[in-house]
């Protein structure tokens, strides 16, 4: 997964004044409940707040939350408790029993199927909600037209959705959001019916139509990819909750908890039982072998004899042929290789160290060789640096 440099200079979410504001939101299924018992809450205490011109992806697997959230956003689901103000609007507030009709909140969404009238044409597909708005018929083709050419297809206002491309329809589809005048854009995985490499295109085409027109945007995916490409922001949700809110590199590098380390890219995962040290860093032993962590117990809160997992990337890690000189080196364990996997944009290797199977990325040389000795059920040496572990209580 690339983004192109140009594409990455974008305001910060801080430096903009949110537009949605969200406190207190909780939506269950079931009835007779309070946002405090249970498990089976939808949303439980969202806080939120999106910023102007922002990109917020809301990401996570089915059932978390993320889409009954965008959907409470649009007004087309009514929470139980909490507020929305959207553009400095109270759109919902249940302490004072305020929930402001779908068609009146000033959003737009753009469902998975892009939802086009496919008896339309471009133009008419665009027209029909300002029709709906109650605009001057006379103004309507001139709004229409500085649309569609915004989003560069002016050039096909006679072409049916039908006989469009995937991105031509994106764009129509965005069109048709942006056209009564309304800045902010929700997405609900609008892509996921996408093969891969169409997906990929349609990713930067949204980018910078998101950047040219500076809309502000939500966009729900389960797909971690495409949440790292799109997203200024990232907002991680698990059982109805936000589990991490932040850019994401941040959320890559400092998971805040086991569930967004799992959920966000690929990690080894290192369970250890907490041993003391004479400096108050955190090391320990597992079944793989010891390992030693720059991170303290102070910081982490973990005491002698805690069960811990420290978790760490694929590319943080190397693999060497032989065993080491020492297994008693810091974070450096004897492990036999199962596997090398050549998987496009890097290569994998599948190391067994203890009980612990390990996933570390190799880079072979300006001619594509691997290192030397590195053959399946070869012995070897993995290691990983103490600085790239990242140390959590074993939930």
């Amino acid at each position: 997964m690339t983004t192109p440099t140009a594409l990455l200079d974008r305001p910060t979410a801080d430096q903009t004044d949110a537009v949605i504001r969200i406190r207190g939101l909780a939506k269950s299924y079931t009835k007779a409940r309070t946002p405090h018992s249970g498990d089976d809450w939808a949303l439980k205490d969202i806080d939120l707040d999106v910023r102007q011109g922002e990109f917020l992806v809301l990401l996570g697997p089915s059932g978390c939350g993320k889409t009954t959230l965008l959907r409470s956003i649009a007004g087309l689901e009514e929470p139980e408790s909490g507020s929305i103000q959207i553009a400095g609007e109270d759109v919902y507030d249940a302490s004072r029993h305020l929930s402001t009709d779908a068609k009146r909140r000033p959003v737009s969404m753009i469902f998975q199927s892009y939802a086009l009238w496919p008896h339309m044409t471009a133009a008419r597909n665009v027209a029909f909600p300002l029709k709906c708005a109650g605009v001057k018929r006379s103004e309507i083709p001139a709004r229409v037209r500085d649309i569609l050419e915004k989003v560069g297809i002016g050039h096909l206002s006679d072409r049916y959705p039908g006989q469009m491309s995937g991105g031509q329809q994106q764009r129509l589809a965005l069109a048709r959001a942006l056209v009564v005048g309304r800045r902010i854009v929700l997405f609900d995985e609008p892509l996921s019916n996408v093969d891969a490499q169409v997906r990929e295109r349609l990713r930067l085409e949204l980018i910078r139509m998101q950047r040219a027109l500076d809309f502000t945007a939500i966009y729900v995916t389960h797909d971690q990819g495409e949440a790292m490409e799109l997203a200024d922001r990232i907002a991680v949700m698990s059982l109805g909750r936000i589990a991490q809110l932040g850019r994401p590199s941040e959320m890559y590098h400092r998971p805040a908890d086991i569930h967004v380390a799992r959920f966000l890219g690929q990690s080894n995962e290192l369970p250890f039982t907490v041993e003391a040290t004479p400096d108050g860093t955190i090391a320990g032993a597992g079944t793989f072998g010891g390992i030693r962590l720059h991170t303290t117990q102070r910081e982490t809160g973990l005491g002698d004899g805690e069960k811990a997992v420290a978790f760490g990337r694929p590319e943080h890690f190397t693999v060497s042929a032989g065993r080491p000189a020492q297994e008693s080196d810091l974070n450096t364990w004897a492990g036999t290789l199962e596997a090398i996997r050549f998987l496009g944009s890097h290569t994998e290797a599948v190391v067994q160290v203890g009980a612990i199977r390990m996933r570390v990325w190799v880079h072979p040389d300006r001619d594509g060789n691997l290192p030397a000795g590195l053959e399946d059920g070869a012995p070897v040496t993995v290691f990983i640096d103490p600085r790239h572990l990242t140390v959590m209580r074993e939930a």
